[in-house]
């Protein structure tokens, strides 16, 4: 056989392989998908190929339930794939598949690995690797806060807060950052988040942010208050915490405003995204605002 056509022929052959695996992963049979993508490894496959075969079957194994043989692929191709298309996507799974099994400080570590990841961004998958962090980092800062673990929340927002300078994404994440330093009993740290939410805007904010700005000023003067009033009886509680929804940037993209899953409010169960899917943002519940806190109009 010639060449070009011995080359033809293993191309029409891996192309084949790949079809079938994915016809039978996306049947739900994780097995035998499982089964044919661990084939193609045997392959002698193109990198950006091979890094493909095994994250599918990285997911495979997280959508058959198996998950500690899914933690353990995941790891291995994050580590073993550092410049992988796929690989963000990854570090999302590890970082919710940890938190589904109650490993918290592991799933911290891995969607602060991923916030911080240095990446060049002239890349042509420089904006991915921005959508899953973005993505990671909202929903596990949120998950954090729900189950009021605040410092864990902190760190996260605090991440997300670096990945732009937008007003659009930097205000609302420092909304909810002073939301957490309130929560840690630290009044000084979130007037100050407070603050730069009114320096930055100025007299006219932008109109997606005008929420956040007002909400912002209303718990900064309710702290205020508290402040004084606890100088002078040292007796009161901080103001209470609104359960108004709040903002952030819709992620990916960052076109316009999203709510963010309601600190507070009832835990999400987090789901694996679909492999090679757009991350979106997750919705947020109504709630209603609290007594005397201005209330953010759903978008």
């Amino acid at each position: 056989m010639p060449e070009a056509e011995g080359l033809r022929y293993r191309r029409t052959v891996r192309t084949a392989q790949f079809e079938i695996a994915e016809t039978h992963l996306s049947t739900g049979d994780y097995a035998t998908a499982i089964k044919f993508f661990n084939r193609l490894n045997l392959l002698d496959l193109a990198p950006v190929d091979r890094a493909r075969a095994r994250f599918k079957v990285a997911y495979a194994r997280l959508l058959a339930g198996e998950d500690l043989a899914a933690l353990t692929a995941l790891r291995s191709f994050i580590e073993q794939e550092p410049v992988a298309e796929q690989n963000p996507e990854a570090r999302f799974l590890l970082a919710t598949l940890l938190a589904k099994l109650g490993r918290h400080d592991e799933s911290l570590q891995v969607t602060l690995d991923l916030l911080r990841h240095e990446h060049e961004r002239v890349t042509p998958n420089a904006s991915a690797w921005l959508a899953w962090q973005r993505r990671t980092g909202n929903q596990l800062a949120n998950q954090f806060y729900t189950r009021s673990d605040f410092m864990g929340a902190l760190l996260l927002f605090r991440a997300l807060a670096e990945l732009d300078a937008a007003q659009e994404w930097r205000l609302p994440i420092l909304y909810q950052i002073g939301l957490c330093e309130e929560r840690l009993n630290q009044q000084a740290a979130a007037l100050e988040a407070y603050g730069e939410i009114a320096k930055v805007a100025g007299d006219k904010p932008l109109p997606m942010i005008a929420d956040i700005v007002r909400m912002a000023a209303w718990r900064a003067d309710q702290l205020g208050w508290f402040t004084r009033a606890q100088v002078d009886l040292g007796e009161l509680g901080p103001p209470p915490l609104p359960p108004a929804a709040v903002f952030a940037p819709n992620a990916p993209s960052a076109q316009g405003l999203a709510e963010v899953p309601l600190p507070g409010g009832p835990e999400q169960t987090v789901e694996p995204a679909p492999a090679g899917a757009s991350p979106a943002a997750p919705a947020a519940p109504s709630a209603p605002a609290a007594p005397g806190a201005p209330s953010a109009p759903a978008l």
